[in-house]
């Protein structure tokens, strides 16, 4: 059930209204066990998850290392053809960049040269938020408010559940010319596609701020931003002068830093592409930097990044294996809501007792499936991995049964009164 209620949003803006939604014991019920399934299947895909990521931080890291004993120096002119199939690292300055142009906008937006021209983008949109509170009868009432925010992502509003609140579905367009670079070369080596879309280091490029008749458009977003139909301020274009209304974007413009860089990948004619390691699994070595960076360095920052990614899916693998069984167990934070003026405070319990519990059992399945796969991958360091979540898993035994030990010891004592009466016999 919905009510609506008008009200102002955070900003002190008229947000249309708040919609408050009432939903029964049956309903949540019903929540939980959906939840059920949804949380089997990310239980399961954690174990996937984090199986692969253990594969893919081993043979990386194998791919690497055959690398670094194979790869050559190469110089940065001439493109030899003696280093046909090699792994080189070479480390030159970038050489044939594009102009980069943003039409109809005359003289405010210069040409830029550099690997990349990248807009930034926000554009002014609803955005929803949920308040729900336990009503004490088994259901729950949800508040739903609404907010005023600049997001350089479509806010999907279908699945709103207020009414008069809906966002553009598109973003306009900026025409920069070219749209993107190719043929960067690297000396005489020429980059590929797949090299050149990973630079990233970038600076963000002025735009002059010229006075022009504003031509504000009528239904927002514009379809182009033109010089016309936009303004100018701390080199960011808005599509509004006062106050923002939906559909209005800001833009900034973002040009690449790179003047050099430095590879180690395999030659192919007189461009790159990834090396393929043997006994590796098919893992390649393409390793690309944005400076002057010597070959031992790369291999190292490489490693380095492999480790990162490694403990990230590891923390996400158990975190998804833990939520899958909070989903799972769902429903037992659920049926106790039907008891009357306690329920809900019941369900709260068992609802954190369940979270500690399902927290240890996931970081103890997290670690065992972690040496498992390192077993396969590699065996020496999978027993060691294998017997340290063991271990985790007999600790937490013998705690939860010291703690079971303890307590029949109290209530046995507590059996044997200390004040019973002497009788003495004359």
């Amino acid at each position: 059930r919905k009510e609506r209620r008008n009200m102002y949003d955070r900003t002190g803006y008229y947000g249309g209204d708040e919609t408050v939604r009432h939903e029964g014991f049956c309903g949540r019920l019903l929540d939980s066990i959906l939840g059920v399934i949804l949380g089997f299947v990310l239980f399961l895909l954690a174990f996937g998850v984090l199986g692969w990521n253990e594969g893919r931080t081993v043979f990386t890291a194998r791919a690497l290392e055959q690398g670094r004993t194979v790869v050559v120096e190469a110089p940065c002119s001439p493109a030899a053809p003696i280093y046909e199939g090699k792994l080189v690292h070479m480390s030159c300055d970038l050489g044939n960049l594009p102009t980069f142009t943003v039409d109809d906008f005359g003289n405010d937006i210069a040409p830029f040269t550099g690997v990349f021209l990248r807009p930034k983008m926000e554009m002014y949109q609803y955005e929803e938020d949920e308040d729900c509170d336990d009503d004490g009868h088994g259901g729950r009432t949800c508040h739903y408010s609404y907010d005023y925010v600049w997001s350089d992502k479509i806010v999907d509003a279908s699945n709103f559940h207020g009414y008069g609140h809906m966002n553009p579905s598109s973003f306009p367009k900026l025409n920069i010319s070219p749209a993107k670079a190719t043929g960067v070369t690297l000396g005489d080596w020429t980059l590929s596609d797949k090299q050149i879309a990973r630079f990233k280091k970038e600076k963000q490029i002025p735009i002059k701020d010229t006075q022009n008749v504003f031509e504000n458009c009528v239904n927002k977003p514009c379809s182009f931003l033109t010089h016309d139909n936009t303004v100018v301020s701390s080199n960011t274009l808005y599509t509004y002068q006062s106050f923002p209304s939906i559909g209005d974007v800001r833009v900034t413009l973002w040009g690449s830093t790179a003047t050099t860089a430095s590879i180690v990948a395999q030659v192919s004619g007189s461009s790159f592409k990834p090396w393929i390691a043997p006994n590796a699994g098919g893992y390649k070595v393409d390793l690309l930097q944005e400076t002057h960076m010597d070959v031992e360095l790369m291999f190292i920052e490489a490693e380095n990044e492999n480790t990162i990614i490694a403990w990230v899916l590891r923390l996400v693998g158990w975190c998804v294996m833990w939520f899958g069984l909070q989903l799972m167990f769902g429903p037992a934070t659920v049926l106790p809501g039907i008891i009357p003026c306690v329920g809900s405070l019941i369900g709260d319990l068992v609802g954190y007792v369940l979270c500690g519990a399902t927290m240890l059992l996931s970081l103890c399945l997290s670690i065992v499936t972690i040496g498992i796969a390192w077993m396969i991958y590699n065996p020496m360091h999978g027993l060691v991995i294998v017997a340290i979540g063991g271990a985790v898993g007999v600790a937490f035994v013998h705690y939860r049964n010291a703690i079971r030990r303890d307590r029949e010891e109290k209530e046995g004592i507590e059996m044997q009164s200390p004040h019973a009466p002497l009788v003495q016999h004359v």
